[in-house]
């Protein structure tokens, strides 16, 4: 609510003479709000794996600059890493979508995995 208050009502500082805004940057920032929608109306039909391995993707090409490989880093360890330390570690229930028997090796996996140090 402070935020909300200081944004609104609050006198803003001024720009930096050197910026500019530009039309690509409105367009990112549209295409962000547009994924973070897409993605919450998705998680319960397609599950969160499925949903996160089309929304962090799409969301680092939007911010652009990105390699490759740091895409598949984050789309992996986003979708499936932190889907196993919720469900195995957290114990929080996250949604199971139509495809989620495609993920079971990589369950098995990393459940023997973690069993040889635990």
């Amino acid at each position: 609510m402070v935020m909300f208050y200081q944004a609104t009502f609050k006198k803003s500082e001024p720009m930096p003479d050197d910026f500019f805004d530009s039309k690509l940057g409105y367009l990112r920032g549209l295409a962000i709000c547009v994924a973070w929608i897409w993605a919450t109306a998705f998680l319960k039909p397609l599950g969160y794996r499925i949903t996160m391995m089309v929304f962090f993707p799409f969301l680092l090409l939007t911010l652009g600059r990105v390699r490759w490989y740091t895409i598949t880093l984050f789309t992996v360890i986003g979708s499936v890493g932190a889907y196993w330390i919720f469900t195995r570690v957290l114990r929080v229930v996250l949604p199971l979508g139509p495809f989620d028997g495609f993920f079971r090796p990589i369950d098995d996996f990393l459940e023997s995995f973690i069993s040889m140090f635990g």
